[in-house]
C-alpha cells in the first residue's frame, strides 16, 4: 500500500514538548494500523522565557538535540512514483480507514500530512507504547543513568499567555494547592509514609524579571495583547514555590527553576514517582518513564495504562480551579 503517515511540522510551530508528542503519536499510529511512516522533524519552536533562562545555546541547537532524541525510522520510499500530499488538521480512525481503502491500490505515492493525531490516541492512548517502547530502548543507557530522582513533580505554569497567539490561551494548569494535597498521599500510599525526596522542576521564575525575546512572531504577539515595557521587554512574575507549596515534613525538597529542557526531561523520564503537570511535555516525559506516573484528570490527552489517576488518590481538580497559561 503507498499510504504514508507524516507529521505537518509547517502548520503549527509551538513547543517542543508538543511536537514531539505529535511525532511520537503519529509514528505509533502507523506502526498500530500497520502504515508506512515518514518522518518529518521539528523544524521550529516558539521562543520560551524557560528555555533560554539558563542557556546560552540557541533555539536551533536545541530542536536538532530534540530532533536527534525523537528520531524514528522512515519506511522505505520510492521517489520514482508520483506523490499526492494531503494535509489533515486532525485524524480519525475512521478517516484512516477510509483513506486506507481509497488509496489502497493507488499507483502514487499518497502521504498524509497531520497535525493532530489525538481523535484516535486519547480514545486508544495504549498505541502510544509503540513509541514509547522504541524510544526508550534507543535510549536505554541514558534513561538508566544514576542518580534517579525519587519523587519529580512538573510545575507547569506557562508565560506563554503574554506572548503567544491568545487563540490558544486557557486556564489549564494545576493550582500549586494541587501539589501540596498529593505530595503526601503518595508519601503515604506508595512510601510507606518514609522520608522521601522530592524535585520540583518549574518553568516559572522565582523572582521578578524581565526578557528580551528575539523571534518576532513572539514580539509582535506580545504588541498585540500590550505587555512589552518601552525597551521591547516582557515582564516576569516571580513565584517562589517555597511559599506556595506546603511540602511534608519528613520531605526533603529542591526546586528547580527553569532548568534546561532535556535536564528537565530526563528527570521527569528517571523518575521513581513522576507527578505530571498538565502540559504534553509532562506527558510525553510520563509515556518515556516505565516506573510511577500520577496523571491527572484535568490533562486534556487520555490515561495511558498503567498510570495513576489523581482521582483514585483522591484529589479531583474542577476546571475553575485551572491556571492560566
Amino acid at each position: 500500500m503507498p499510504l504514508y503517515l507524516t507529521y505537518d511540522n509547517q502548520s503549527l510551530q509551538d513547543g517542543i514538548g508538543a511536537q514531539a508528542l505529535r511525532i511520537i503519536g503519529i509514528y505509533s499510529v502507523a506502526k498500530f494500523f500497520r502504515i508506512k511512516y515518514l518522518h518529518s522533524p521539528i523544524i521550529e519552536v516558539i521562543e520560551e522565557f524557560a528555555h533560554n533562562f539558563h542557556s546560552a545555546n540557541s533555539d536551533k541547537a536545541l530542536v536538532d538535540e530534540a530532533n536527534e532524541f525523537f528520531l524514528f525510522p522512515s519506511s522505505r520510499f520510492d521517489s520514482k512514483k508520483s506523490t499526492r500530499r494531503v494535509k489533515l488538521n486532525s485524524l480519525s480512525s475512521q478517516q484512516l480507514i477510509l483513506y486506507s481503502i481509497k488509496y489502497g491500490a493507488s499507483r502514487s505515492n499518497v502521504v498524509l500530512e497531520i497535525l493532530f493525531p489525538f481523535s484516535i490516541l486519547d480514545r486508544l492512548p495504549f498505541i502510544y507504547y509503540l513509541g514509547a517502547r522504541r524510544l526508550r530502548k534507543r535510549h536505554s543507557s541514558l534513561l538508566s543513568k544514576l542518580p534517579k530522582p525519587q519523587v519529580v513533580a512538573h510545575v507547569r505554569w506557562g508565560y506563554g499567555w503574554k506572548y503567544a497567539n491568545q487563540k490558544f490561551v486557557r486556564n489549564r494548569h494545576l493550582p500549586f494547592s494541587y501539589f501540596s494535597e498529593i505530595i503526601p498521599v503518595i508519601q503515604s500510599r506508595f512510601l510507606g509514609d518514609k522520608s522521601c525526596t522530592v524535585l520540583v522542576h518549574t518553568d516559572l521564575s522565582q523572582s521578578n524579571k524581565s526578557w528580551q525575546p528575539t523571534q518576532e512572531r513572539v514580539l509582535q504577539q506580545t504588541v498585540e495583547v500590550s505587555n512589552l515595557d518601552s525597551e521591547q521587554r516582557i515582564k516576569i512574575e516571580g513565584y517562589n514555590l517555597e511559599e506556595l507549596i506546603i511540602f511534608p515534613k519528613s520531605c526533603s525538597y529542591r526546586i528547580a527553576y527553569c532548568a534546561p529542557f532535556f535536564e528537565t526531561f530526563l528527570d521527569m523520564c528517571r523518575a521513581d514517582i513522576l507527578i505530571m503537570g498538565t502540559s504534553a511535555f509532562s506527558y510525553l516525559a510520563g509515556l518515556i518513564n516505565a516506573n510511577s506516573v500520577i496523571w491527572p484528570s484535568t490533562h486534556g490527552h487520555g490515561r495511558f495504562p498503567g498510570w495513576t489517576s489523581s482521582i483514585e488518590l483522591g484529589i479531583n481538580v474542577r476546571k475553575e480551579d485551572m491556571l492560566r497559561g
